[in-house]
């Protein structure tokens, strides 16, 4: 009898007590974070939010965003998507601050890694710039990253992301890879994603004053954070002058050659050859006939351009936009009865584009505190622009180094003016 209710005891207790498992490893990451340039008056009351994979674990105290604040968040090792977003008090609600719900950029950090020692990661939100400003430490062992990928690429990476260090104030952050992708991330926290067996490599292309790092064929297996439809053909890398295109080029392609173990030149040292191997005869031909039109469409403007009044103050104006503000901004231009304004976000350059006559006469200029706006009248939207891909009521010219705009008033009114 002793014997069988002991048994039955047993029975009992291997089902209603849970089996003790090993505890989950975690490791720390410290968010410190504050927003800087705030706007009199819009010191909001904020806070941040922390998501892993999609799911809140934490939040931060609430503090107005012009003081500094910090969260530790303990998170599961192993690969993740940590996200933290700062959010604001307004009119009583609290609302993340994204362009979404109309505001200037997206108040956000996200990244995707194998999370494998505790961090600390700084964010300075910069309200004048709109931009992030991104410092990370790994405060312990470094974060071991394992890929599918074959190949050494090691050594490549590091060459790649040292030079980007420096390539136009470090602009384009630095490349790492993450599983079977590669990920391009920039200063400004956005990135680039792909994989390395969708990519063709780098091409120089002098008449742009870039080199570009393209998918095979004309697919867009480039996938962004930054860009309205999400996909590109190509990551672009322009400083708005000429630079040493084979370098970068041959950084590049011996990177991408190395994750898929086949490097060509393990001594990146440069080359005189400027033609890239592995782009098709096809696409030889399409680039000698585009750069062909583009020639004589060139000479033929240029000849145009002679007999227009517009010319010289177009030239001021271009030649001070690239000290004004070269990472943002390309080359006006008049053409087919319309003014192209080009810029650059992040790696693509759009345009917006304007009639001349609506230019003329249905735009006033005004400077403001950091900016010269060309605003349409009467509420109007008569700019296009290939950015949001519909109309606009404004564009404007902003510097993060030029605090005096009245130069740059002034040589937009006098190109206005001489259309």
């Amino acid at each position: 009898m002793k014997k069988t209710i002991f048994l039955s005891i047993m029975v009992l207790a291997t089902y209603a007590f849970p089996t003790i498992t090993k505890a989950t490893e975690t490791v720390a990451v410290t968010f410190k974070f504050v927003t800087i340039n705030t706007i009199d008056g819009f010191d909001h009351l904020s806070k941040l939010i922390v998501y892993c994979d999609d799911k809140k674990v934490s939040e931060s105290s609430q503090k107005i965003q012009s003081e500094s604040n910090k969260i530790i968040v303990p998170i599961p090792a192993g690969y993740h998507t940590i996200r933290a977003t700062l959010y604001a008090l307004h009119e009583g609600n609290w609302e993340a601050r994204l362009k979404s719900n109309d505001y200037s950029f997206d108040f956000e950090y996200a990244k995707t890694k194998n999370w494998e020692s505790n961090h600390t990661i700084n964010l300075t939100f910069d309200i004048e710039d709109e931009m992030i400003n991104i410092v990370e430490k790994i405060l312990e062992k470094p974060v071991i990253t394992p890929t599918t990928q074959t190949g050494n690429y090691t050594d490549a990476l590091k060459k790649l992301n040292t030079y980007l260090k420096t390539f136009d104030n470090g602009y384009y952050g630095y490349f790492e890879i993450i599983g079977n992708d590669i990920y391009m991330r920039f200063k400004a926290g956005k990135y680039n994603k792909f994989k390395a067996a969708d990519m063709q490599g780098a091409v120089i292309q002098e008449e742009y004053k870039r080199v570009i790092f393209k998918c095979k064929g004309d697919n867009k297996c480039i996938s962004t954070d930054w860009n309205e439809n999400g996909k590109e053909e190509y990551s672009q890398f322009t400083t708005g002058n000429a630079y040493n295109y084979q370098e970068l080029k041959n950084l590049l392609d011996n990177f991408l050659a190395s994750v898929k173990g086949n490097l060509p030149n393990p001594s990146g040292s440069s080359t005189t050859n400027t033609t890239n191997s592995s782009v098709s005869d096809k696409e030889k031909n399409a680039a000698a006939i585009r750069a062909q039109k583009d020639k004589e469409r060139n000479q033929n403007t240029s000849s145009t351009n002679l007999n227009q009044k517009y010319t010289v103050p177009l030239k001021k104006l271009n030649e001070y936009l690239k000290t004004f503000n070269s990472e943002t901004y390309r080359d006006i231009e008049v053409k087919d009865g319309k003014v192209y304004f080009a810029f650059a976000v992040y790696t693509m350059i759009y345009k917006s584009d304007i009639d001349i006559n609506e230019l003329k006469q249905n735009t006033i200029t005004v400077k403001a505190a950091d900016e010269v706006k060309i605003g349409c009248k009467n509420e109007g939207k008569c700019f296009y622009s290939t950015y949001s891909k519909g109309n606009a009521d404004h564009f404007r010219f902003f510097s993060k180094t030029v605090k005096d705009l009245t130069i740059m008033k002034q040589l937009v009114d006098d190109f206005i003016k001489a259309l």
